[in-house]
């Protein structure tokens, strides 16, 4: 009777913890999808903060360069913007990577003419040891309206 005892308790507890293992992988599993939703809403909020700055530039001021297309206070890579608070606490939005192709041939552009930005939106999100990125690639054309 007691080694039927002993045997169902090691059976429990192997059932136990592999029981355990399961809702700890699922947890992370959750963790990692969770941040990777939050770090793709960034990127995206890069991109529309990014086209905001490449829409309304006055152009007849100065050239509009990929330097002007920053996000918040973003000039080159690693400057990236930090929230706080809200629903992108613990990430990071950046620029990357922005090209420019000047007076590149558009028939359906007025001048005939258009500038073309490429650009990268890069996010980063997470808390303690676990980090998720994501980024978004743009290409946009612009007309020069003069």
């Amino acid at each position: 009777m007691l080694v039927i005892a002993v045997v169902v308790s090691v059976l429990l507890l192997t059932l136990g913890l592999a029981m355990s293992n399961i809702l700890t992988a699922e947890t992370k599993r959750n963790a990692v999808e969770y941040y990777g939703v939050m770090a793709y809403g960034a990127a995206q909020s890069g991109v529309e903060r990014t086209l905001v700055r490449l829409y309304t530039h006055d152009h007849s001021v100065s050239e509009l360069e990929c330097s002007d297309l920053e996000v918040g206070t973003l000039a080159t890579p690693g400057d990236g913007m930090t929230f706080d608070s809200g629903q992108l606490k613990n990430c990071e939005i950046d620029i990357i990577d922005c090209r420019k192709a000047d007076d590149v041939a558009e028939r359906m552009a007025s001048s005939g003419f258009v500038d073309v930005y490429r650009f990268t939106s890069y996010a980063q999100c997470g808390a303690s040891n676990l980090d998720t990125s994501r980024s978004i690639v743009v290409e946009v054309k612009r007309e020069d309206k003069l």
